[in-house]
């Protein structure tokens, strides 16, 4: 027996496509960093790549976009993320006997 194979754009249809954009990280001392992710990434990964290049306590850290706080099992794309857009990262200090992640 032999199905059809189905024409490729078919196929295709309805997939993502993944998108390398350019962002600015304003951080808490008002400094800026730029960055290059891929538009599906998460906020966890966001946060955990200031945590390892930049240091940035990631237990206490949190990001905003337009005003509205990002959460962590959400993608950039989710909260409408583009190339140029810029996030605000906030830091609280720990609270008492919090671990360091």
């Amino acid at each position: 027996m032999q199905l059809p194979v189905p024409d490729p754009s078919v196929r295709d249809q309805g997939r993502e496509v993944i998108t390398t954009i350019q962002i600015v990280i304003v951080l808490p001392d008002g400094s800026n960093h730029e960055m290059e992710i891929d538009q599906g990434q998460t906020v966890e990964y966001v946060r955990a790549y200031l945590h390892t290049n930049l240091g940035i306590n990631m237990a206490g850290s949190a990001l905003k976009f337009d005003g509205r706080p990002m959460f962590d099992p959400m993608s950039l794309v989710d909260f409408g993320v583009t190339s140029g857009s810029s996030l605000q990262c906030t830091v609280e200090a720990p609270e008492a006997g919090g671990g360091d992640i």
